[in-house]
């Protein structure tokens, strides 16, 4: 997802441990369709969390929030936009700017 102020990247991912998962990534703009990837915020989701973002990927709900993950309290926001046909999407960590984008 590209936005005038960052872009995001939702992708497969797999855990230390192993587990198959999704990793959620924010990058600030710095100028016209130029991102900062270097950087980024970075969110993996939990097992508890990975079906209820499907969930909402999907329209089953309308959000999903996780949050405080890691000592820098990370967390990512979606919340489904249908009469956009769109969703925002939202990576956030402690102390620095958030990425946001629909």
């Amino acid at each position: 997802m590209y936005g005038s102020r960052a872009a995001l990247c939702i992708e497969a991912d797999r855990t230390r441990g192993g587990f198959e998962t999704v990793a959620v990534e924010g990058a600030l703009a710095t100028a016209p369709r130029t991102y900062d990837w270097s950087e980024k915020i970075r969110v993996q989701l939990t097992a508890q969390e990975l079906p209820l973002f499907a969930a909402a990927l999907l329209g089953y709900l309308e959000a999903f929030e996780a949050a405080n993950h890691g000592e820098q309290g990370k967390g990512v926001t979606l919340i489904r936009q249908p009469d956009r046909g769109a969703a925002f999407v939202r990576v956030v960590a402690r102390g620095v700017a958030p990425r946001a984008a629909a």
